[in-house]
C-alpha cells in the first residue's frame, strides 16, 4: 500500500481516486491511517475536518461501525488540544448522527 498522504488535500484527492475506480474500501482504509498516522499531529481542525466528513461517509456506506468508531476516536485524540477542537469535533459528530 502507498505512504499515507501528509496533506489534507492529498488525502481527499487520493480517496476520489480511488472512489472513482470503484475502491471504496481502500479509500476508507486510506482515509484511516491519514488519521491514524503521527506525522499530521500538527494538522488544524479545520484542515482535518473535510478528511473526517468523508471518512463518515465512506464507513457509513460500507457499514463500518468499528472502524468509524476508532476513526472518530483518533481524530478527537488529534484536535482535543487545540481550542477549536471541541467545536470540530462537535460538528463531526452531528455530521455522524446525520
Amino acid at each position: 500500500m502507498a505512504p499515507p498522504a501528509l496533506r489534507p488535500e492529498n488525502a481527499l484527492k487520493r480517496a476520489d481516486d480511488l472512489i472513482s475506480v470503484g475502491q471504496r474500501p481502500a479509500a476508507l482504509q486510506s482515509l484511516y491511517e491519514y488519521l491514524t498516522a503521527r506525522r499530521v499531529r500538527w494538522a488544524q481542525p479545520s484542515a482535518v475536518e473535510p478528511i473526517v466528513f468523508r471518512f463518515l461517509e465512506i464507513g457509513v456506506e460500507l457499514k463500518k461501525g468499528r472502524l468509524i468508531k476508532d476513526g472518530l476516536h483518533q481524530y478527537k485524540k488529534l484536535v482535543q488540544g487545540s481550542p477549536e477542537g471541541l467545536v470540530s469535533v462537535g460538528a463531526v459528530a452531528r455530521k455522524y448522527i446525520d
